[in-house]
Order: structure tokens, then sequence, then C-alpha cells
């Protein structure tokens, strides 16, 4: 090995004088992401193996909705459970709440049937009634997540908590909805979930 080699230089001719260039390593950084693009070709290989064997790939976080999507319609009251039916409430609070403001303004049903806007109405008034009375510790939290769209990082870092907390309050909140929700349903004698498909 010569000493060019060893310092990570090479000669070049500039101006009809041998100069001598320092590489900085591209030899290397080329190299890894030479490999690193190997690798990933090598992973997406091995996930769509997975998936023709019948196996599910990856699962992606799923993305706010889009303006365009803002009145799309989607069906109320269809959780199999309480606690998948408090979840749906506060993940679509505040599409659900523009979309009934939006048909209280215009006084007529705007992307909703007569019944899903009964639902719609009797959900959201359930839900304030709630924050404002037994889950009142729980409103400031709907807000800043559901309303204003802060991730559970972002929330824990405007609070000094750490994301272990907040994820843990987050399941409080849901399982104290979902409990108030299933004693509304056994006080009314109605059951507001999706009936399993019998065989």
């Amino acid at each position: 090995m010569d000493y060019l080699s060893l310092c990570g230089c090479s000669q070049v001719l500039h101006l009809h004088q041998k100069v001598l260039l320092r590489i900085r390593g591209s030899r290397r950084r080329a190299e890894s992401q030479v490999q690193a693009a190997d690798e990933y070709e090598d992973l997406r290989g091995r996930h769509r193996r997975l998936e023709d064997e019948g196996f599910r790939g990856p699962v992606r976080k799923k993305q706010r909705r889009q303006l365009e999507e803002e009145y799309d319609s989607r069906e109320y009251q269809q959780s199999l459970t309480y606690l998948s039916y408090a979840k749906d409430l506060c993940e679509n609070y505040n599409f659900d709440r523009s979309k009934y403001r939006l048909c209280v303004k215009e006084k007529r049903f705007a992307a909703i049937t007569r019944s899903d806007f009964a639902k719609l109405k009797e959900d959201l008034q359930f839900l304030d009634n709630s924050l404002k009375t037994v889950l009142s510790e729980y409103r400031d939290y709907l807000r800043e997540r559901f309303v204003e769209g802060l991730s559970i990082r972002k929330y824990a870092e405007a609070h000094q908590l750490n994301r272990g907390s907040v994820d843990y309050l987050q399941k409080k909140f849901f399982s104290a909805l979902a409990r108030l929700l299933k004693e509304r349903d056994e006080a009314e004698g109605k059951c507001r979930l999706r009936k399993p498909a019998q065989n």
C-alpha cells in the first residue's frame, strides 16, 4: 500500500501541476449505500414470499383523513366491543362533530342518512355530556389528542410526560368510556354494538 491510498488521497492534474486531492470516505459511503439498498430489496423479497404463503405483510399506520375524504360515509355503532366503540367515537370525534354542524347549518342531511344522523347525534351528545360530568378529567386530553390532532409523542412533550404515561392515560380513558357506553346500553335495554354474524 502506498501513502496516497492510506491517507485517502489521490493525485489530480490541476493547471498542469499534480495536486493531492483528499477523498472523504466516498468509497465507503457508496459501498454502504449499495449494501443498504441490497438489504432493502432482500427484505421486500422476504415480505413478498410471506404474503404469498398467506401471512400478512407489515401493517402501516392509518393516515389521517384528507380533505377530499372529509365527508365520506362511515358506519355508525358497528363495533364488536364497547372498547372498540369508545375508540371509534374518539378517533372520529372531530369528523363527526363537523359533519353534525354541517347538517344543522344546512338544515338537511349532507352525506348521511336520517338513521345515521340520529346515531351520530346520540353518540355526540352522550360523549359531550360524559366529558362534562363523569369524564371531566379527560376533557382536555380528548381536545388535544383528537380535536387538535396531537400525537402521543407531542402530547407527552407538551405535558412533560413520557409516552408510556400518555398511552396509559389513553387506555384508562377508553376503558372508562367503554364502561359508560355499556352502562347506558344496559340502562336503556338496547344494544348499540354490531351483532356477530350467525352461521
